[in-house]
């Protein structure tokens, strides 16, 4: 059985009465920087010998290509960072054209990243109220479902 150590643990979740867990006998799942056998299958000699090394920014690049597609593969991301090789940007420009040509596509980038954060963080399930507060005023009262414990709303709502 595996079981989580943060949040479950601080939380209460499971010290339940009817459990009879020994804590002194939990174990890591990593040991000398690898995951214990029975819990991820080492590889054999000839597939390791196939596995290619990654560095972090192809690994972030991957996870970042996975979100869209979870088929996406590494030839994918190193073409895609291949197209978004950005120009360098000088300290001083010879007119305002190179400075156009240079921060134009830095800004259209940084407008579709943060168009994909908003798109992210979006809610499912969410149940709305509407009531009237004891100043006449209408309040929006939201649910959010249970297993969703670190939602935080950002503004109120007024009508």
């Amino acid at each position: 059985m595996l079981l989580c150590r943060e949040p479950c643990l601080s939380s209460g979740a499971i010290k339940d009465k009817d459990t009879n867990w020994d804590i002194e006998a939990w174990q890591p799942l990593i040991d000398e920087k690898k995951f214990l056998p029975w819990l991820v299958k080492v590889p054999d000699e000839p597939l390791q010998m196939k596995a290619r090394q990654l560095s972090g920014q192809q690994i972030a690049m991957l996870e970042d290509m996975w979100r869209e597609n979870p088929h996406a593969k590494l030839e994918e991301s190193q073409k895609k960072s291949a197209e978004q090789r950005l120009p360098r940007v000088p300290l001083r420009f010879d007119d305002s054209g190179q400075y156009v040509q240079i921060f134009e596509p830095l800004v259209k980038l940084e407008a579709e990243y943060d168009k994909k954060i908003k798109e992210a963080q979006t809610q499912n399930g969410i149940k709305v109220r509407w009531e009237w507060s004891l100043n006449k005023k209408r309040i929006a009262c939201f649910v959010f479902p249970k297993e969703d414990n670190g939602t935080h709303i950002a503004s109120i709502i007024r009508g």
